[in-house]
Formats: C-alpha cells, structure tokens, sequence
C-alpha cells in the first residue's frame, strides 16, 4: 500500500511539473520571454515567446531579425508552441540555420534577407518592429 501511495504521489508530482514546465500557467497573456540573442556579421536575431491566454497552445514564438541599425523585422516561427527554450541560430555558408533542438525549422539567407521555412520552402514575410517585444 505505501509503494503504491508513493508511486500516485511521484506521478502527481511529475504531472504538475510538466504542466508547469510547459504551460507555464504563472505568466500573464501578453508577456513576453527572450529565449536566446544571436550576432552573425552584422546582423542580429532574437528568439520570443509570446504567452498566449489559450490553454492548449500557450505561446507563439517569432524570430526577429536586424541588418545593423535598421528596423527589426518578425518572422512566426510557431503560432500554437509550449515554453521551448532549446532554439538555435548557426551560420553556415552565408546562411542562419534556425533549429529547435536538433529538428531544422528554417534557414535565413543573410545576403537576401528571406526567411524560407524548411520543407514546405515558403517564404515568410517580414513584418516590421521599431524593437523587438
């Protein structure tokens, strides 16, 4: 009977924890987390999370991006994510490989500017920001 109680109380607890982990059910809808700040060159990235008041689908992320001073420009990366701090910016042949974990999710041509998603090869438009959120 103990070891049962135990095993009930572990997977409580583990359950709780995930939810927490990535639900994220203590930010306020609106708020915003930096997951990561990238320099290649001259240009700068960024990674946001956007908390969302959906339950099922509690952040959306974007991908910011800036050639030296000028405007930044957003990208959606994800609409419908969970709390994902595992993105990752790499150059590789004038390229900006965007990855959460090991999956690729898009490249960045830093010669063109264009942000092509991986697989379907859209073309995703910009949209403009003085600052990132």
């Amino acid at each position: 009977m103990k070891s049962i109680t135990i095993f009930a109380i572990s997977i409580v607890v583990f359950v709780c924890t995930w939810v927490g982990w990535n639900f994220r059910p203590f930010m306020r809808p609106g708020q915003t987390i930096c997951l990561g700040s990238w320099k290649f060159t001259e240009h700068e990235f960024q990674i946001w999370q956007l908390k969302k008041d959906t339950i099922t689908e509690p952040f959306s992320t974007s991908l910011y991006t800036r050639f030296r001073t000028n405007e930044w420009h957003q990208y959606y990366l994800n609409h419908q994510d969970n709390f994902a701090p595992r993105y990752e910016l790499d150059k590789t042949n004038g390229v900006i490989l965007v990855c959460r974990g090991h999956k690729l999710l898009g490249e960045f041509d830093i010669s063109s500017g264009e942000y092509v998603r991986n697989g379907g090869g859209v073309s995703l438009e910009a949209v403009f920001w003085h600052n990132p959120p």
